[in-house]
């Protein structure tokens, strides 16, 4: 819930406004409105400011903007608007808007007969609007999912604190970045791409949207005006997913959904199904990093218990002389035992996703048979062995988080 260059073209006093070059950069959030006073702005401005400047068309002023450019891009400022005679509007040089694109630096023209108090004056309101938005909204959802269970009455009265627009069907998703370095501010650049995407998607007549970022995590409470329509918001959610892992590949992004609700007392319960559900991501295998928590299966059960001493021991019982010799013998039969299951047992493309030969499968099942004095063929025995797999690799999961 920032300002960004997108939305300027929104504001009244902005819409005789054209956006000359770099549209890939309409996301990039404006921190302050600025208008050139100097030659030089570096030792003025600290970053994400939206600045304004005015050109006259002469051959110094298009170094002295070629210069500014260079100054903008190094000091990593949102956009630039630059103040225009209607008779120099197609003088722009080709070398600053090309410098421009290839930054995906927003670069705007607009006549400098607009009154420029008038447009800072709208700017500045709508960069402290949105802030007050997404302070409220962040102060909201930590309330809910922080502080302890809320029942109907503490919520409507929070919503109301807060000018939340409750609605009568919610979920919660969670976004998760990894694989960038610590002292990188990618994590946060995502995660405004991220809000700032749903944010367009889901339009405010049809959906409230709650982001949230804490380190690495975004979280979203999203809700709806009926079933229908909050099952259409997911699909969108994760449409932004996928655009967003293409845009950012050097990320590991993964994302997590909780179960649609329709009364707003389970946004706590909510909150923690979206979490469990990114927790195990890993022991589907899912290439898509997309999970919802009615699809952990036998997991769901295994989450809520406090005392998991039980299906220990059940699971070595089904699986003991297969860890045994897995350890003894550096093998991962178990891992075969898995892919087998998951590929409805055909040899084929079980051996195909293992990389190993059809001989050395049925090598290797043999040895499972033997190990666990078990019939593969039977479906009762593949259920509760592959469940078994299942609460294994969710004990293991448990004792590394």
């Amino acid at each position: 819930m920032t300002l960004c260059c997108r939305d300027l073209f929104q504001l009244k006093h902005f819409s005789k406004a054209v956006l000359l070059a770099g549209e890939g950069g309409l996301n990039r959030e404006i921190s302050w409105p600025y208008a050139r006073m100097t030659e030089s702005i570096s030792q003025w401005l600290h970053g994400g400011e939206l600045l304004f400047v005015t050109y006259t068309g002469i051959e110094d002023d298009d170094d002295s903007l070629l210069m500014l450019l260079e100054e903008s891009i190094e000091k990593k400022l949102s956009g630039i608007v630059i103040l225009i005679n209607d008779k120099d509007r197609g003088g722009i040089p080709k070398i600053i808007i090309d410098r421009a694109n290839e930054e995906d630096l927003p670069l705007f023209i607009i006549p400098w007969d607009v009154k420029l108090i008038d447009i800072i004056q709208e700017i500045f309101f709508k960069i402290e609007q949105k802030r007050e938005e997404s302070k409220n909204a962040k102060h909201f959802l930590e309330s809910l999912i922080l502080s302890p269970n809320k029942q109907d009455e503490d919520i409507q009265t929070l919503a109301e604190f807060y000018n939340i627009k409750l609605r009568p069907f919610y979920y919660i998703c969670i976004f998760k970045m990894e694989g960038l370095p610590n002292t990188s501010n990618d994590v946060e650049d995502i995660s405004r791409y991220i809000i700032h995407s749903l944010g367009e998607s889901l339009n405010e007549e049809n959906y409230t949207l709650i982001p949230m970022e804490c380190t690495n995590h975004m979280t979203s409470l999203i809700f709806a005006n009926d079933y229908e329509e909050v099952k259409k918001s997911s699909d969108s959610v994760e449409a932004v997913f996928n655009f967003v892992s293409a845009k950012y590949p050097n990320a590991e992004i993964s994302l997590s959904f909780s179960r649609i609700r329709g009364t707003n007392s389970e946004i706590k319960t909510s909150y923690k199904e979206a979490f469990k559900a990114l927790s195990m991501i890993h022991i589907y295998n899912k290439d898509s990093k997309v999970i919802r928590y009615e699809e952990l299966g036998i997991i769901r059960l295994l989450i809520e218990l406090d005392d998991v001493r039980d299906i220990e021991k059940y699971c070595y019982e089904n699986l003991g002389p297969i860890l045994e010799y897995d350890e003894k013998h550096g093998m991962d039969l178990i891992g075969t035992l898995k892919c087998y299951f998951k590929n409805n047992r055909h040899l084929l493309k079980t051996s195909q996703e293992l990389f190993i030969h059809r001989n050395t499968l049925l090598y290797r099942l043999s040895t499972i048979k033997d190990l666990l004095k078990r019939d593969l063929d039977d479906a009762m025995t593949d259920l509760e062995l592959f469940n078994s797999i299942l609460i294994y690799e969710f004990l293991n999961l448990k004792n590394n988080i």
